[in-house]
């Protein structure tokens, strides 16, 4: 992961897509992820682990820095800290509007509330 940063010569990314057949798990857990504006992806099943355990990881591991939206296999990340307030709520609605939910939320306006939280302290 930090090989990336590297190779790119900078300290923050606007969107990372990662499809890497089940190596978005030692690529993104346990790894500081608040330099990364969005991330998209899949969750693969590896032989020989508990892919439900895996995926709980992962998605726990994200939800420290993103807002998540999660499905059995696809994800997308929103960092609240990475947009001006009015764009990650533009970006939210638009989620919403396509049937997006957030992973603990029945819709996106829980974490349009938690966003402006966040934003006022």
């Amino acid at each position: 992961y930090k090989d990336i940063f590297r190779l790119i010569e900078k300290e923050s990314v606007d969107f990372i897509k990662i499809d890497c057949e089940g190596a978005e798990y030692s690529i993104l857990l346990n790894q500081d992820l608040s330099n990364v504006g969005i991330i998209c992806g899949e969750m693969h099943n590896l032989p020989g682990h508990d892919y439900n355990k895996l995926r709980d990881a992962l998605i726990s591991h994200l939800r420290e820095y993103f807002v998540v939206c999660a499905g059995d296999h696809n994800f997308i990340c929103l960092n609240y800290k990475y947009g001006s307030p009015e764009n990650v709520k533009s970006f939210l609605k638009v989620l919403e509007d396509r049937g997006w939910r957030d992973i603990e939320n029945t819709s996106w306006s829980g974490a349009l509330e938690h966003f402006d939280q966040m934003d006022k302290g």
